[in-house]
């Protein structure tokens, strides 16, 4: 808490003076206990000492430009309460407001200044050096923006990861730097920035070292904050832009806190569809009319294709000065390295022999379709430092070192069981038409790898049938096949859903999809429910889009790499037909027939014996149950096949469970009544239907 007093000493003006201070005052929450008197005003500032440093600042440019003075007849003390007054009083005299600004009343140049506090505690803002932590989205201080050298600031920038554009600039701002003088200070200030970077991939890093190349270059005198807002997509009713505006204005326009010049970043993600509205163009307008103090402007938009990023910028370059900046999503090296890297901050490291299940634990966390860069490596890391903690605390061990068991307790999936891709196939029941293609598919392949006269064969493909049918596992036995053949590089499994392919904004579709396909490279990119892409009931759906860029991938790396599309047989015909490049370059169609009821139930035989003792009366109450399914039910096209087999496996052991734990026998055995009560559901009865349970209205 401080006390400050404003004292007037030209008796003419006081009145004027003293009635634009406290007005301007009150405007301030920090502010408490106004009061008055013949020659100035006195107040309490509740905050940190550089909030009320800005504050001084801000109300000194704040009168100097509503009364059109060079010079303010205002002398200014501060003390802080709680403390020694005598040690702690400054007087600083504000009465000639060209001294603020290095000149004195004389007309002579001086490197004057007038800093309010005065102590002998060290400012943590005083070095000039520059700390580069390349964060996963939180906001963190580069620098100090309002004193750095150059080199220090190229070294900074040098160090981050990716981000070529990015790094590009900060050497021009620091080359242009030198050349800018007071008079062209208002060039620098009324330029913007489109950022195009996907979420967790940095933006407050890369914000907060924008502050730190601009501030000497706009004169801002000190560290220049970042504000990031969110600017909500709205319609033509009544209010709703005004309530925008009013949101814009509150975020640049309060002379007494950010008239030092800051950067404030708008994600204007949402008007992606409407970039060429006149509604585009008001908000525009709102942000060049609020934006009074000369803040720096960013507007941050999704990782978009050049074209698209091109037509946010003309819009932008109507009203403001604009340059557009890509941050292309991190290559598989670059994660590693920003995983490497934190690791050591942690005083950690990851074995060399760990790095595989890294990586499969980040082929785990895409999978889904929702991934988020950095953040996302972060958070494998702190799991992966924790699971070894847990090692040391209950063996004593002393080494930092992740090992590669510590990295695999991370994983979802089970780890590998040590059989070679072949004895995994031989192992899968029924599917013998499934195992004879893929025979004769590899074995062509292998023919033309050993005849350099011969062009190898597109070896994409389209897995057809009903759900639970075994296509996901006979894909990802496939590519660790070909990997063991020397077909493909890597060998891994990509598992997405193919509406992951697709973005949420115009744009953002065509690199998402590059993207999924560059992390698929040398392996197998499986694309469920595949026929989603072929929706064509609104204007904003990406499909189209997405398997055009799709179908660019798989000819342009046709030898690299493995596309598979699953789905139900009508629904992927449709799709062929709706787009006959796909199917020109799918040669290789398989089909999944339904299991047969003897099918089904060796599934579970083979689920539950190699979990479980199982008595004799269990598996043959079993086989009756699976034998006595109607044609009608198998054959269903809502029949989930091998996913029905595991649900009741896994409903029979929890029945199993709750015996077990009712009588204190843990004997591991699954019996005839708990398949019987397992079956008894209504999801595992042909013919039942399914119980609502509820209130009643």
């Amino acid at each position: 808490m401080f006390e400050v007093r404003f004292t007037i000493f030209d008796q003419k003006a006081a009145k004027e003076f003293i009635a634009e201070i406290t007005d301007a005052a009150k405007q301030t929450e920090s502010v408490s206990d106004l009061s008055q008197s013949a020659d100035g005003v006195k107040m309490k500032f509740k905050g940190t000492k550089d909030e009320l440093t800005v504050f001084l600042n801000a109300m000194t440019a704040h009168l100097t430009d509503k009364f059109k003075l060079d010079k303010l007849p205002i002398k200014l003390t501060t003390a802080e309460i709680g403390k020694d007054d005598n040690a702690r009083k400054l007087d600083a005299l504000l009465g000639d407001i060209a001294k603020i600004i290095d000149k004195n009343d004389k007309g002579e140049d001086e490197e004057a200044s007038c800093d309010i506090f005065d102590d002998d505690e060290e400012d943590e803002d005083d070095e000039d050096d520059i700390e580069v932590m390349q964060t996963d989205g939180e906001v963190k201080r580069v620098g100090r923006s309002g004193s750095v050298d150059r080199d220090g600031l190229l070294k900074a920038a040098n160090e981050l990861i990716g981000a070529a554009e990015f790094k590009a600039l900060i050497r021009e701002l620091a080359d242009v730097g030198p050349l800018v003088n007071d008079a062209l200070t208002e060039v620098m200030v009324g330029r913007s920035y489109v950022f195009s970077i996907e979420d967790g991939h940095g933006l407050s890093t890369y914000l907060e070292m924008l502050g730190t190349a601009l501030a000497p270059v706009v004169k801002a005198g000190r560290t220049m904050k970042v504000f990031e807002h969110t600017l909500p997509l709205v319609g033509a009713k009544q209010g709703e832009m005004e309530e925008l505006r009013d949101k814009i204005a509150s975020a640049l326009n309060d002379p007494l806190l950010r008239a030092m010049r800051d950067i404030v970043c708008f994600d204007i993600s949402e008007w992606m569809g409407s970039i060429d509205s006149g509604l585009f163009r008001k908000c525009l307008d709102a942000i060049v009319e609020a934006n009074l103090s000369g803040n720096i402007i960013v507007f941050r938009v999704p990782y978009v294709d050049k074209g698209v990023l091109a037509r946010v910028c003309y819009a932008i370059n109507d009203r403001m000065g604009v340059k557009a900046v890509s941050f292309p999503p991190f290559s598989q090296d670059e994660l590693a390295e920003y995983a490497r890297r934190e690791f050591e901050r942690l005083g950690f490291a990851l074995a060399d022999d760990a790095k595989q299940a890294f990586f499969e634990k980040l082929r785990e966390e895409k999978s889904d379709g929702r991934f988020y860069g950095l953040r996302t490596v972060t958070k494998v890391v702190r799991e992966m430092i924790y699971n070894r903690l847990v090692t040391m605390a209950k063996t004593g061990q002393k080494e930092n070192v992740v090992n590669a068991a510590e990295a695999a307790m991370s994983l979802f999936k089970k780890p590998d069981d040590g059989r070679s891709a072949q004895e995994e196939l031989d192992a899968m029941i029924g599917c013998e038409n499934i195992k004879r293609q893929i025979k004769e598919i590899v074995a062509q392949i292998l023919s033309a790898q050993k005849s350099k006269s011969k062009k190898r064969p597109c070896i994409h493909m389209r897995f057809v049938g009903s759900p639970g049918t075994g296509k996901t596992t006979i894909a990802r036995i496939l590519g660790k096949l070909l990997k063991e053949k020397g077909v493909l590089r890597i060998g891994e499994f990509y598992e997405h859903g193919a509406r992951d392919l697709c973005g949420r904004y115009i744009g953002e579709t065509s690199p998402k999809t590059s993207q999924i396909c560059r992390d698929a490279y040398g392996s197998v990119l499986f694309l469920d429910e595949a026929y989603s892409l072929s929706v064509r009931d609104s204007d904003k759906d990406f499909g189209r889009e997405a398997i055009d860029t799709l179908i660019a991938e798989m000819e342009n790396h046709r030898d690299d790499f493995v596309v598979i599309m699953a789905g139900y047989t009508d629904e992927m015909e449709e799709l062929m037909d709706l787009n006959p490049g796909l199917r020109s370059r799918m040669p290789y169609k398989i089909e999944f027939h339904n299991y047969s009821r003897k099918e089904l139930f060796e599934i579970f035989k083979l689920m539950a014996t190699s979990a479980f003792k199982c008595d004799k009366e269990m598996l043959a109450a079993a086989k009756e149950f699976f034998d006595g399914l109607s044609e009608g039910f198998i054959t269903a096209k809502e029949f989930s096949n091998g996913r029905y087999v595991r649900n009741l496996f896994e409903r029979t052991w929890a029945k199993a469970a709750l015996r077990w734990q009712m009588s204190g026998c843990d004997d591991q055995i699954l019996t005839k009544e708990d398949f019987d009560k397992a079956k008894a559901e209504n999801e595992f009865s042909p013919g039942k239907k399914k119980v609502r349970m509820g209130f009643l209205a």
